[in-house]
């Protein structure tokens, strides 16, 4: 099943950051001071995805989880999140080139970034949630029955 979830992140991605890149370019040519703030917010969001990739291959989500506490699974969904717009925000917004500004340039890098952000989303959940959700170290255990909730 996660499969047809990352088949589809690359049309689904494409699609998706064509209409946002659009409407941030007429954003940005109506209010030319979000772009400074855009193009910040999204070194941030892709410096953080870059330093949970990092985590991730030397120590392992397990380990990164228990090193950084809960923060570490409400960092690495903000990056999930956020990592597609901030690189439509990087290359419209940027003005050395012209060809990458172009909404339909920035949607296909996006589209091809996408599967690869995917596949890393199911593998850091699935290392600390299991793969039903209910086997890995930071799953919740559910009581045997109803009644022990009461």
């Amino acid at each position: 099943m996660e499969m047809y979830a990352i088949l589809f992140s690359c049309p689904a991605a494409f699609v998706a950051t064509l209409v946002y890149a659009v409407l941030l370019r007429c954003a940005a040519s109506l209010w030319p001071g979000i772009s400074p703030w855009f193009r910040g917010a999204s070194l941030v969001v892709l410096g953080g995805l870059g330093i949970e990739v990092l985590l991730w291959s030397q120590i392992g989500a397990v380990s990164s989880r228990r090193l950084l506490g809960p923060s570490f699974e409400l960092g690495h969904l903000v990056f999930f999140f956020f990592s597609i717009p901030a690189i439509a925000n990087l290359m419209v917004l940027q003005r050395r080139v012209p060809f990458l500004a172009n909404p339909f340039v920035a949607s296909a890098a996006c589209a091809i970034f996408a599967p690869f952000l995917a596949t890393f989303h199911y593998d850091v959940m699935e290392a600390l949630f299991g793969i039903n959700g209910t086997d890995g170290p930071f799953s919740l255990l559910f009581p045997a029955t109803v009644s022990q909730l009461v």
